[in-house]
């Protein structure tokens, strides 16, 4: 499998990311202690980003996982930034960006300053191509690249992994499995009895691991033909697995489709495409094969209706990021919402100390945010991944200040 990119070759791109991954010297800003200067780096095989002291592949400081970058925005709208205001602002506002990412409600940032204008508008233009390429990957590559994370994390100087590694690694993916029975299959595996496996020897040990044959058997002597010694599963096997064990309503051109874009693969991008039992039993687990009808991806009911008479997807205490008595209250939270699919927030509204509103928990020990924050932080994320058509609704108590400013107006 490769770990290329899709949708073709882009020298342009190209250029931008071999670049990215020689790594440039930027200035990090951190929450918590002064700016350091570090070298910013991407992983294109594992798709992350690495930063170190030093130039190297393989002592980072941290790493980010793409899969988990929601957003890569142009200049210094995070904490980071200020925290630290005598540092941030020497620093022109076209050389910063910051990366949003994490995998629960609050997220992280990472808050960068590149040496120049040029240099940060490349970090921006590759960062949300990867990010964009790794998220639509067919599953199969995704697998391919978090496996190479974890050899890479493991790997000694003659870049294999050994038993005792194995081992060590499958706490960590919540697999049980007896050392006698993990050393069996280890073995079988080491096929020349050096006690050590390359990349492509642990990703057949752990696809081993984790799809005991045994267990699937009856479903594969059901759904899979014989091909040149070697079981495959076929159109025809997988439509009547679709069909008798799954429900779908599909037929073998729907089925010969779905196949070829989950395997995205321009060899094998043929009229009757097949998955190896191992892509079958991946295939199963994949969100390829979730259980919404995509049929209703679009709307369908009857959309003239009050508007009472429909369900919205809210939002309660909007602002904050944990609880509602002692939590930070953060316009990302806004963000995330509306990410979300969120189309009713709500804004609590209190006279700040300068005249102007706050939003906050009232009368509890959350922070509190500038309104005016909040509401630029909607203008910009309000139709993320909703269409124009469809409405934000915000529900907020106004504040003293508010009322007298709309009085004078």
């Amino acid at each position: 499998m490769s770990n290329g990119m899709m949708g073709g070759f882009n020298p342009e791109i190209e250029l931008i990311i071999s670049q990215l991954e020689r790594g440039t010297i930027v200035t990090r800003f951190f929450p918590r202690k002064r700016p350091e200067k570090k070298t910013l780096m991407i992983r294109r095989e594992t798709r992350q980003i690495a930063w170190a002291r030093t130039q190297t592949n393989k002592a980072f400081d941290g790493t980010i996982e793409m899969r988990e970058v929601k957003e890569i925005r142009l200049g210094k709208s995070s904490k980071d930034f200020e925290r630290w205001p005598e540092e941030a602002k020497r620093i022109e506002n076209s050389r910063c960006f910051v990366v949003t990412y994490g995998s629960e409600f609050k997220l992280k940032s990472l808050s960068i300053s590149a040496l120049s204008e040029k240099e940060c508008d490349l970090w921006i233009r590759g960062l949300r191509y990867l990010v964009q390429d790794t998220i639509a990957a067919p599953y199969p590559l995704q697998v391919e690249r978090w496996l190479r994370k974890e050899f890479y994390a493991m790997e000694n100087n003659r870049e294999t992994v050994t038993l005792k590694d194995v081992k060590a690694f499958l706490p960590r993916i919540n697999c049980k499995i007896s050392t006698n029975k993990l050393r069996e299959l280890f073995q079988e595996v080491d096929t020349k009895k050096r006690g050590e496996l390359p990349f492509d020897d642990f990703a057949q040990l752990y696809h081993k691991i984790m799809y005991d044959e045994n267990t699937f058997k009856d479903i594969l002597d059901l759904y899979s033909s014989n091909f040149e010694n070697k079981k495959i599963v076929s159109v025809q096997d997988l439509t009547k697995f679709l069909v008798h064990e799954q429900g779908d309503r599909v037929d073998g051109r729907e089925v010969s489709r779905h196949m070829r874009e989950y395997l995205q693969d321009t060899q094998r991008n043929v009229h009757e495409p097949y998955f190896t039992t191992v892509e079958f039993l991946d295939f199963l687990f994949s969100k390829q094969n979730d259980i919404w009808d995509h049929r209703f991806d679009e709307v369908y009911q009857d959309m003239n209706q009050p508007l009472s008479h429909y369900w919205i997807s809210s939002s309660h205490n909007t602002y904050l990021t944990g609880d509602q008595f002692s939590s930070e209250s953060s316009c990302e939270a806004y963000v995330r919402c509306l990410r979300m699919g969120c189309r009713c927030i709500e804004l609590d509204c209190w006279d700040g100390p300068d005249g102007m509103p706050i939003v906050y928990h009232g009368h509890t020990l959350t922070t509190r945010i500038k309104f005016m924050d909040v509401i630029k932080t909607i203008k910009e994320h309000a139709f993320d991944v909703s269409q124009q058509y469809n409405p934000v609704w915000v529900t907020a108590s106004i504040p003293l200040c508010l009322v007298q400013a709309s009085a004078k107006l």
